[in-house]
């Protein structure tokens, strides 16, 4: 087998890229989900 050279390079299709949606993910990091322990509260010994 011969080395072989790409000079160019076509996509097909274009990612699909959504703003909101990227931000929605972060906004989780910083705001996070409230997990069921935390809704109904913890057992009092």
């Amino acid at each position: 087998m011969e080395e072989i050279y790409i000079r160019k390079m076509k996509v097909l299709k274009k990612p699909k890229f959504s703003l909101a949606t990227l931000m929605d993910i972060h906004s989780d990091k910083y705001n996070p989900v409230e997990t069921a322990d935390d809704a109904m509260g913890r057992k009092v010994d």
